[in-house]
């Protein structure tokens, strides 16, 4: 696991999703529509099976094999995808997953008080424009969010959807740690540069009527091995393009081995070097009624890395 990511975990779910788009010190909030890109994605591929990973205990909660989220005038069902945990018990359970530290979850809450209704699902009730969910390793499902189903269910039948999603991403500083005291260690990290970023947009494509399948931009054959494979080579590339122009960067390609494991950095500028990685999806979700863009919603869903 690349050193440093914890950090980065920690600073990108504070963000409350401001975006940097062109310039170090203006920041804005989720990009336009205007800024998806389509790409061709095969909309036929086979979807993963769902498989239960783990043994449960007789009375422990088990998590649904979908993530039901209802807005005000829609439903969105993400199938064979596990996007949260349960914490808590009665009155006190509230959603969660492994990268929820330090994020605001009262946009959306548990419909438990439909419990008792005959046809009952769980669902998590949103009432904010961002919703955070987490993919899983190991914990609850081993589950990921590529080559899953999304199923708009809409409240008026004659409004139309689109979906796009795209990468949180982060630059930031990254320094070598060994025999450095850790006093010194804090005053680094504490002054060292760091910006949020996110790629372009991908438009998903409608596979039958508002069932759109989620393939995430990888492939086996030439993944950016220092992203853990969480997106093509290609598409990397391109976006550490437009980084390199923007922040006038230089190539690198520093490793460093750490507790854990092994860290790469991939930028430099003079005699500093950086990092440049995603570890969310950001779905971005759009209703049309009568041809105008209604509303905006979006899901944040962190990326679980393997070790």
């Amino acid at each position: 696991m690349i050193e440093g990511r914890a950090i980065l975990w920690t600073l990108l779910t504070s963000m409350l999703i401001a975006c940097t788009q062109h310039t170090e010190s203006k920041q804005s909030a989720i990009p336009p529509a205007a800024d998806t890109c389509i790409l061709s994605v095969d909309s036929t591929a086979d979807m993963y099976p769902y498989e239960e990973q783990i043994q449960y205990g007789e009375n422990e909660y088990i998590p649904p094999a979908q993530t039901r989220l209802r807005f005000k005038n829609f439903n969105l069902i993400i199938h064979n995808f596990a996007g949260y945990d349960i914490n808590g018990e009665g009155e006190e359970r509230t959603y969660g997953g492994q990268f929820y530290e330090g994020v605001d979850k009262h946009g959306a809450h548990l419909n438990d008080d439909e419990i008792e209704q005959d046809g009952y699902e769980e669902t998590l009730i949103v009432t904010a424009d961002t919703v955070y969910l987490s993919e899983s390793l190991a914990n609850t499902h081993d589950n990921k969010i590529d080559k899953t189903l999304f199923e708009i269910v809409p409240n008026h039948s004659t409004d139309t959807y689109k979906i796009s999603y795209c990468y949180l991403t982060a630059i930031y500083e990254m320094f070598e740690h060994v025999n450095v005291p850790d006093e010194e260690k804090e005053k680094l990290y504490a002054n060292r540069f760091y910006r949020k970023e996110h790629t372009a947009f991908i438009a998903v494509p409608d596979s039958a009527k508002l069932f759109f399948k989620l393939i995430t931009l990888k492939d086996n054959e030439q993944q950016a091995f220092y992203t853990n494979g969480s997106m093509s080579q290609e598409y990397y590339q391109k976006d550490l393009k437009r980084i390199r122009n923007q922040y006038g960067l230089k190539d690198t390609l520093i490793q460093y081995s750490g507790e854990g494991g092994s860290w790469y950095a991939t930028l430099k500028k003079g005699t500093r070097i950086y990092g440049y990685d995603a570890d969310s999806y950001l779905i971005r979700v759009e209703r049309y009624a009568d041809n105008k863009l209604a509303e905006t919603k979006y899901i944040v869903i962190f990326i679980a890395y393997g070790c």
